[in-house]
């Protein structure tokens, strides 16, 4: 094998036989909006979880009588 392409086939094409086609937008970007509800839903999930683990440490220390 050759460190060259064989482009011969690549010369020979012939574009115009090529049907035309229209593309469309399918995968939009998040507006905005969008994006700050989704940060604002992820910071308030870390929030709650953040919550539930001091209550259960909070549990465990009085099962264990270290808080008064």
């Amino acid at each position: 094998m050759s460190d060259k392409s064989d482009l011969s086939e690549v010369k020979k094409f012939d574009r115009s036989k090529l049907k035309k086609t229209n593309t469309e937008e399918k995968n939009t970007l998040p507006s905005q909006e969008t994006i700050q509800q989704e940060k604002e839903c992820v910071q308030r999930h870390k929030m709650g979880i953040s919550f539930l683990h001091q209550i259960s440490t909070l549990l465990k220390y009085l099962s264990l009588g270290l808080v008064l």
